[in-house]
């Protein structure tokens, strides 16, 4: 039935959608950026939480009750090291025998016996990845499965593995960060170190982890009053260096600390110890009255922080506690202790020209008709390529989207790819942009062909399920696991697609289920009504539980005609309600 020239009457409902936005050739291919800061010592220690996936043994070990879930909360010895890693990182791999190691001395002490305990944190690993990690590498200590990265998530997905934190409980129920390092260690003696020191109960002090004493300043000030900001203590130099470019000298960094304060003014407190060689008038002319001055009435302090002669800062964190101790500091190291940095794209070594000339290769091979290629930049922020036919043609239209992915190993190549959808979502083709296996070796077609068996026909919006035993390219299963991974992220890339005709059924009906709540909401609005009655989209609402008409996903109006609900997009509801 035809709404045309039907002379439409009521009331309309329409529904807004924002637009796409066409980018050029020059736009780069889209990363999303997210400004982070690494944990490090003197942080509080994320509180996750994640299916416990050990053993009854691991758990009785750990204290906490086996299965259901487990948290760092309830994770109740004085000192836990926690080790990030991947079953098919070498570097992690190699680590297994110095975490043994170090277990075994734990083990034999009596004292550290009781107070302490390792566990290890597979990321994207499942639990027969991480029996056969143990098995073939003789793992001794329990490893959790994180098998979604929401324990990685949690402390800020950092590149690479492994990652390994000692974390000490602190006041409030946290715990803290006493020592963080990223990479392999040659022997278990650094840890160890950083444990005996926490249980002599040494975190209190002038080192990276320590809570930094409560010294007093200018104006009856004490450094407690400024917890839940940032701190940066300055002690200048009593000396000069040679070189006149070196940080180290007073004038250098002074300047740096301007800069400091103007970039992070509302952020961090600025203080100083004034000496022979920077005097207060010299301290103020530079960074004005805003700056603190350190008290220092029994002479010791710079002795106490074992900086005598040499310059040092200190940046304490809003806990209170020292993330950073050096002899200088530059306005980028300051910003990136206090704000984070953006964390740096997956690096692929191909022009944005390159990448789009072989997507539209691939995608002609799907159909021959396409005659142009554009970048489209989404509203959710992601950046897909359209492949179009000539103008005016609705059908026919070829999606694709990069994907880059950080390697969770140090050692590995980022993995890069695209995939190739038809309008209805169906993933049409795979190809690899710079994909490594085992020795950073180029997947060569055999194992390109693996993933397009397994991929090609599926709809983007369904979960691809990923069993390494049986879906990872040999030697890749690392890689393997990064591109099933952006596969399972493309319902979130294209979910809100409506343009090009994408999905046109699926948008259509549920316009179609939308007609239908009208329809029932309109039926109930009139029988309650006790006079003559028309269409009023307000009255209608009042029977629908959000209390509000629905909208057609693609702008269409909504109005009453001859007792349906006509949409101008999509016409009548003919197969009716059920």
């Amino acid at each position: 039935m035809s709404a045309e020239g039907t002379g439409w009457r009521g009331r309309f409902i329409s529904a807004g959608i924002a637009g796409l936005v066409f980018l050029s050739l020059a736009t780069p291919m889209c990363w999303a950026q997210r400004a982070y800061r690494a944990l490090g010592p003197g942080d509080i220690f994320p509180d996750f939480t994640l299916n416990n996936t050990l053993s009854p043994k691991d758990s009785a070990h750990l204290g906490v009750p086996w299965g259901g879930t487990i948290s760092v909360k309830d994770l109740q010895h004085d000192v836990v090291l926690i080790e990030f890693l991947n079953v098919y990182c070498h570097t992690c791999r190699e680590q297994v025998a110095i975490f043994n190691e170090l277990l075994s001395i734990v083990q034999r002490d009596p004292v550290l016996s009781e107070k302490v305990r390792m566990l290890g944190i597979a990321v994207k690993g499942t639990p027969e990845e991480i029996n056969d990690f143990r098995k073939d590498f003789g793992a001794a200590y329990p490893v959790l499965a994180d098998p979604e990265k929401k324990a990685f998530a949690a402390i800020g997905s950092p590149q690479a593995t492994p990652h390994t934190y000692v974390i000490a409980r602190g006041e409030g129920g946290n715990r803290f960060i006493i020592d963080y390092h990223r990479g392999g260690v040659e022997s278990p003696q650094p840890y160890l170190r950083e444990i005996r020191k926490a249980l002599k109960g040494e975190l209190a002090g002038y080192e990276v982890g320590n809570k930094i004493p409560d010294l007093g300043a200018s104006a009856d000030l004490r450094l407690s009053q400024f917890k839940g900001k940032y701190l940066l203590l300055y002690l200048p130099a009593a000396t000069t260096y040679p070189s006149p470019e070196d940080l180290r000298n007073n004038s250098n960094q002074l300047q740096e600390l301007k800069k400091i304060q103007a970039q992070l003014k509302d952020k961090l407190a600025l203080f100083a110890l004034p000496n022979a060689t920077l005097p207060e008038k010299e301290i103020r002319d530079a960074l004005g009255a805003q700056v603190g001055l350190l008290l220092d009435p029994d002479r010791d302090l710079r002795t106490s922080m074992g900086a005598k002669e040499d310059p040092l800062i200190l940046v304490v964190n809003e806990t209170g506690r020292i993330s950073y101790r050096g002899s200088s500091i530059t306005a980028n190291s300051a910003q990136e202790i206090v704000e984070g940095k953006v964390q740096e794209p997956p690096h692929l070594a191909m022009s944005a020209e390159e990448v789009q000339k072989r997507i539209f290769q691939r995608m002609l091979e799907i159909n021959p008709n396409l005659v142009s290629i554009s970048q489209v930049k989404l509203e959710n922020g992601e950046t897909i390529y359209v492949g179009s036919p000539h103008q005016g043609e609705r059908t026919g239209l070829l999606f694709a989207k990069v994907v880059g992915k950080i390697t969770l190993c140090d050692i590995c190549h980022d993995t890069h790819y695209f995939y190739v959808l038809d309008q209805e979502g169906i993933i049409r083709n795979f190809a690899p942009l710079s994909i490594t296996k085992y020795g950073n070796e180029d997947w060569d077609e055999e194992d390109v062909k693996k993933i397009k068996n397994r991929a090609v026909g599926k709809s983007i919006f369904g979960t691809l399920p990923f069993d390494p035993k049986v879906d990872a390219v040999a030697m890749a299963t690392m890689s393997s696991s990064l591109v099933y991974e952006g596969f399972n992220e493309g319902g979130q890339v294209f979910g809100d697609l409506k343009k090009f005709d994408f999905r046109a059924d699926h948008w259509k009906a549920i316009c179609f289920q939308s007609i239908c709540r009208i329809k029932e909401a309109m039926k109930k609005a009139k029988g309650a009504s006790k006079g003559e009655w028309e269409f009023d989209p307000e009255e209608v609402a009042r029977f629908l539980p959000e209390g509000r008409l629905p909208l057609c996903p693609l702008e269409g109006m909504y109005t009453e005609f001859d007792g349906e609900i006509l949409c101008s997009y999509h016409g009548l509801n003919l197969a009716g309600c059920k």
